[in-house]
């Protein structure tokens, strides 16, 4: 499952029947509780302009996004010792189970340059009171619908369970529309339901959340995933079920696959694969899936690849081999012992600096201590971590597995043109019967 964050163009926070601008802070909360009902609403544009180049540029298929999700990281996370306890000013209480509203913004505004969070309206030359705030949308123009809500416009309804939560929100449709739009763009906001908005009590409740300005790690975004993993196992071809071939290209811009022809072991051709049947996994790798019903096994057959680049017609020709399932695993002892196995990568050093948006194809290589077979399926997967105030580890891309090419190459690819300048380590794992050993880890930096 390949990675892709997309982060926000501009935010802002909305106090209700207040002129101050806070757009600048680092830090966003909801407010709600008060005597005269005072409270807060966040607003933000997602900027998905370089999603979309990324789609039109042919490094993702649309087709293979699942999901786009969008992550407001809590101030207090990693602080569960905070929660009930008051925030800076000594008399905001940190919330607790809360209700939220996610809404579509259909009026263009502007974010402003504001800092403070001002929460009684009292006129200073030192506060910012410049537009987008509660009643104005930019410089003298209010907004249609008062502090930026149509009830109209509700997306979706989410519940905080306690105090701790991070806002997870599934925008995979929104976010699809964006990716369609020309000319125009929406813009969205987080309210309160209405009960909490109303609530009137002795104590004002906050819900803090960092904004697009931190200068950390966590900054807000939508995380997009997309299945772009290939399994390309030619050596083990399992009968009578489902198995992935795959053809990895150079360059790949300008290529179109026209067919994949299976040529069976006495070179009659067994199946002719076209259209939808042939997945663009991104330029430089396409991918088929089929399934060879036979009941003779350790024969080897061909994967005929028919291409057009240009004007030019071009066939590669690779070979794989059918094996039955009783032979799939021939070699392998039961159960795995994971020290019989080295790991070596390519692809990223221990250490390296890496320019923020560098493409990296980081390649695994195994050795079977005990075995001349080097081909034997094995369950590798990665992960990427970062470590934050010196004691939070936070998973940067869970737990995935790696693709195989049509080499047999295990590998993964890792775009760093989301990811924030730290510091990182990647761990390679390998799995079996749900237990899993880190075999590799690789520290590295990000930098501008």
């Amino acid at each position: 499952m390949g990675i892709y964050r997309s982060y926000f163009k501009k935010n802002n926070g909305l106090i209700k029947d207040n002129l101050t601008n806070n757009s600048k802070n680092p830090v966003h909360e909801l407010i709600y509780g008060t005597g005269d009902s005072l409270f807060s609403r966040f607003i933000f544009e997602i900027d998905v302009d370089s999603l979309k180049q990324k789609i039109s540029g042919g490094d993702l298929n649309e087709s293979l996004i699942d999901s786009h999700t969008l992550v407001l990281t809590n101030t207090v996370s990693n602080y569960t010792n905070l929660i009930g306890g008051y925030v800076h000013d000594g008399e905001t209480k940190r919330s607790g189970t809360i209700e939220l509203e996610l809404y579509r913004i259909e009026e263009e505004w502007d974010e402003g340059n504001g800092y403070e969070f001002i929460y009684v309206d009292t006129p200073s030359p030192t506060i910012t009171r410049q537009a987008s705030n509660y009643q104005f949308k930019s410089e003298g123009v209010e907004w249609i619908n008062e502090g930026s809500y149509d009830s109209g416009n509700t997306l979706t309804n989410i519940t905080i369970d306690d105090g701790t939560q991070n806002i997870i929100i599934d925008m995979s449709d929104e976010i699809n529309t964006l990716l369609n739009l020309t000319g125009s763009t929406y813009t969205y906001g987080i309210k309160l339901s209405d009960r909490y908005e109303n609530m009137v009590n002795s104590d004002k409740f906050s819900l803090a959340f960092y904004s697009r300005l931190t200068n950390t790690f966590f900054e807000p975004h939508i995380e997009t995933l997309f299945n772009d993993n290939v399994k390309d196992y030619r050596d083990n071809f399992v009968l009578n079920e489902e198995n992935s071939l795959s053809l990895t290209l150079k360059n790949g811009e300008g290529v179109t696959v026209d067919s994949v022809e299976i040529i069976d072991y006495e070179g009659n051709e067994y199946l002719t694969l076209t259209g939808s049947s042939i997945t663009k996994i991104n330029n430089n790798l396409y991918s088929v899936k089929f399934t060879i019903n036979s009941d003779i096994d350790q024969t080897l057959w061909t994967d005929k690849w028919n291409l057009t680049i240009g004007n030019r017609v071009k066939i590669v020709e690779k070979d794989f081999l059918v094996v039955s399932d009783d032979q799939y695993y021939l070699g392998i002892e039961e159960p795995l012992h994971f020290d019989n196995f080295n790991f070596s990568i390519s692809g990223l050093k221990s250490e390296e600096k890496i320019k923020r948006g560098t493409k990296k194809k980081i390649k695994i290589r195994t050795t079977s201590l005990y075995s001349k077979n080097n081909n034997i399926p094995l369950d590798i997967s990665y992960r990427v971590i970062t470590e934050q105030t010196g004691k939070h580890l936070i998973d940067v891309i869970n737990t995935t597995d790696v693709s195989v090419d049509d080499n047999g190459i295990y590998f993964f690819e890792l775009d760093t043109s989301w990811m924030i300048p730290s510091d990182y380590y990647v761990e390679i794992l390998l799995s079996e019967s749900g237990f899993s050993e880190t075999k590799k880890k690789v520290n590295f930096r990000i930098v501008d």
